[in-house]
């Protein structure tokens, strides 16, 4: 079902709004979870840390800002552990920003690549490997935050193990991209790179 009904005190209807996230059972226990709406500027950090958190992996999908706070994509997902109701999850309320984790060394990299990007003026293109490890995406979003960068379109794959994430970066507001905050950039991912 795309629309939530709401009602009032007395049970009247008073409007329905559709949902901006839907999650769908695949085969081998995996879930699919598709979204298009209205999303706040630090979502897929607070997204992806709280399905880690809940100890659901994010295996492949995709995200696309559509303008400056609506996104559209998907991700396919695994719960490594017993993750009842993964369908009923309030995922709207999951993308909302938290402190800021430390990570603390817990994921590590194999490879990036940081360069400028001619797709959007301004903004630079980041890909990186690694093995998979839960929170890898929640991290990696995490460092890119703490340079003041944010994914404008971004891609996850994930096959034998093995993660190639890119992603196409902006300052907030779509502020160009300085040199000095690449190098910043990959400094902070090289601190990553076993």
């Amino acid at each position: 079902m795309n629309s939530l009904l709401e009602t009032d005190m007395a049970g009247n209807l008073i409007r329905s709004r559709k949902r901006i996230f839907n999650a769908y059972p695949l085969h081998s226990g995996l879930y699919k979870i598709d979204f298009s709406g209205n999303l706040p500027l630090n979502w897929a950090g607070a997204l992806t840390r709280n399905l880690a958190d809940k100890n659901i992996n994010i295996l492949s999908g995709f995200a696309k800002r559509i303008t400056t706070s609506r996104w559209m994509g998907e991700f396919v997902v695994n719960p490594l552990s017993a993750v009842t109701g993964i369908s009923e999850l309030d995922f709207a309320s999951l993308t909302r920003a938290t402190a800021p984790q430390p990570d603390n060394g817990r994921v590590s990299i194999i490879k990036f690549i940081v360069k400028k990007c001619f797709k959007a003026n301004g903004s630079i293109y980041v890909e990186i490997e690694g093995r998979d490890q839960i929170g890898f995406l929640s991290v990696v979003l995490n460092r890119f935050v703490s340079c003041g960068l944010f994914p404008w379109d971004f891609s996850i794959h994930t096959e034998n193990g093995y993660i190639q994430d890119k992603f196409h970066l902006m300052g907030p507001g779509g502020v160009d991209v300085s040199t000095k905050i690449m190098k910043l950039l990959e400094s902070k991912l090289n601190q990553m790179v076993i």
